[in-house]
């Protein structure tokens, strides 16, 4: 489709369903559109940066969509042939709107609201609160599934290079039964525990020893972590 006729059909679908927000795929075509669009308005046209191959975006999103928590209409024109093509992927003959909607849904499940910056840092705090009260499992995705996966809790959680990913006791149940091998107990997730404090002030000696401890803590958690997994 060229460009001036690309413009027309956002313009058009935005109309056509009322949507006060429009997510373009952030390409070298996409970026151009993005900016002349939020000239010209009404609504927001959020430039939308796409990781992985369609495949992998599909399946970071599957347990958003089998917990439940995407509805669509019990009738629409276009229903049919949307879950025709989401229902052959990865073997249908088409596959955009595969994509657009795991791009979606990954935005969507992202706050993106003003002072995000204070919701996710509190939000953090919470999840390490609550993270000490919970059993961790480390698990190992199925083969062939790469890059990260959203639990049933929520949480968007990156695989490491081995393929394994630390999970609730919750999420451990729900993605046993898709596939997931189930290793053992595992510490809580570092992007969840607090920071510790540093007792001294900034810039002394007793600060740089402090900060070498804590450096030299984590490789340790690391290395125990990876041998458990090992063995």
């Amino acid at each position: 489709m060229e460009y001036p006729d690309l413009k027309r059909a956002v313009r058009d679908l935005r109309q056509t369903f009322g949507a006060n927000v429009v997510l373009i795929e952030d390409s070298s075509s996409g970026m151009p559109l993005v900016q002349e669009l939020n000239r010209e308005g009404p609504g927001a046209v959020i430039p939308c940066k796409a990781e992985g191959d369609k495949e992998m975006r599909l399946r970071t999103q599957t347990a958003l969509i089998e917990a439940g928590r995407v509805y669509l209409p019990t009738s629409a024109p276009w229903l049919e042939d949307y879950l025709h093509e989401l229902t052959m992927f990865p073997n249908s003959k088409h596959d955009d709107q595969v994509d657009s909607t795991s791009q979606f849904l990954d935005w969507f499940t992202v706050p993106r609201m003003k002072g995000w910056g204070i919701y996710e840092a509190t939000r953090r705090q919470a999840l390490a609160l609550q993270a000490r009260e919970e059993s961790w499992v480390r698990l190992k995705a199925p083969p062939g599934l790469f890059g990260s996966v959203q639990t049933l809790t929520g949480r968007h959680a990156n695989l490491d290079d081995d393929r394994t990913v630390v999970v609730c006791e919750e999420d451990a149940e729900h993605l046993s039964g898709q596939g997931w091998t189930r290793i053992g107990p595992a510490p809580v997730p570092k992007e969840l525990q607090p920071e510790p404090e540093c007792p001294y002030a900034k810039g002394c000696v007793e600060h740089a020893a402090w900060q070498e401890e804590q450096k030299r803590r984590s490789e340790a958690v690391s290395r125990q972590t990876i041998w458990s997994c090992e063995k």
